[in-house]
Parts: C-alpha cells; structure tokens; sequence
C-alpha cells in the first residue's frame, strides 16, 4: 500500500512479480507510469488504478479488477498475455496522441472506453471481446482486420461511437453483436 501522503514519481516501471497466493494492489489513488503483473500471484486492485503509459500482463500471470468493480484508466498500450478478470468494471483508454495497441488475449473486457482525442488504438493480434458497453467518446478506434464481439446476450450492451470520433473495422475484419446488442452511431463516427 501507498499512503495518500506519499510522493510517488510516475515516470518508471513498476513491476509485481509475487509467487502464490492472492495479493492487493492499493496504490492510494497515485498514478503508475508503466505496470507490469508478473509472477503466479493473482493480483487484485484494491481501488482505482491510472497507468499513464502501458500496461502487461506476463505469460502466466493475472489480474483481477476485483469485485468491487473498480476502473482502469490506461494512456499507452495494453498488452495482455496472462489473464484478466474483468468482473464489472471499466476500462478507459485516454491516449493524448500517437497511435496505442490492445491486445486482450483470450481474456474479455466488461465496459470498454476511448477517451483519446487525437489517438488512434488499434487491435494488436487477437480478437476483441467486450461483455458490457464500448463508448467511443473521442479519438479512433480501429478493429486492424480482426474480430470485435459485441455483447454477452444478457441485458442491453451497447457500442456508442460519439460525434468526432471513429470506429474502423476494415476490409478482412466482422463486427458481431449478441443477442440485445446495438449500436449507436452519431453523426461522423
């Protein structure tokens, strides 16, 4: 745990490499610049967690947005090659330029949204599996000729791509929605 007094610089890496068990990350609502899970620990967040650069999950390792549906807020790239567990809670991308990668792996986002003006994310090498709503608020969201899975069937999960913003899927890539999903298109999105 981080006080709420501390000072922490968020300009480096900071890596949890834990063996075993089930930990916490209760960062005190201070800012990481890059975060790496590592290790055969499964990490919990403790409240929400800010990456203001990029964010991995290892081979082996998890994340867990823990059942307090806490939300993630990452401006750089979110590379995912161990799991995450999604539980109820929101991921926002919010790049302030250039162009950022996801990839998910196998895992699924709940909420998933961009608030990135003047950025563009692209789906790095897997599909793109979202069980709740995606909000495109500002920027560029572009599917790379790969897959989006919109929806889990169960209530009304919805794509909403706002004015000024832009969802790409490409010539080789499917944009599939579940049973009760919709998208809200508004103009010039």
């Amino acid at each position: 745990s981080v006080p709420n007094s501390a000072t922490l610089v968020n300009n480096g890496n900071v890596r949890f490499n834990g063996i075993g068990s089930i930990k916490t990350i209760n960062n005190g609502n201070k800012s990481f610049y890059n975060l790496t899970i590592d290790g055969s620990t499964t990490y919990l967040a403790g409240n929400n967690i800010t990456v203001t650069n990029d964010f991995y999950i290892l081979d082996g390792a998890m994340f867990d947005l823990s059942p307090g549906s806490f939300s993630m807020f990452v401006g750089g790239n979110w590379n995912n090659l161990g799991g995450f567990v999604r539980r109820n809670g929101t991921v926002n991308f919010t790049g302030l330029s250039g162009t950022r990668n996801i990839n998910n792996g196998n895992s699924y986002f709940h909420h998933l949204t961009i608030n990135a003006p003047a950025t563009v994310y692209y789906l790095h090498s897997n599909d793109l599996r979202i069980n709740g709503n995606f909000n495109l608020l500002a920027g560029t969201f572009n599917q790379n000729q790969l897959d989006v899975y919109m929806g889990d069937g169960v209530g009304s999960d919805q794509l909403n791509v706002s004015s000024g913003a832009s969802y790409i899927v490409g010539a080789n890539g499917t944009l599939r929605f579940g049973a009760n999903a919709k998208a809200n298109i508004l103009s010039g999105g």
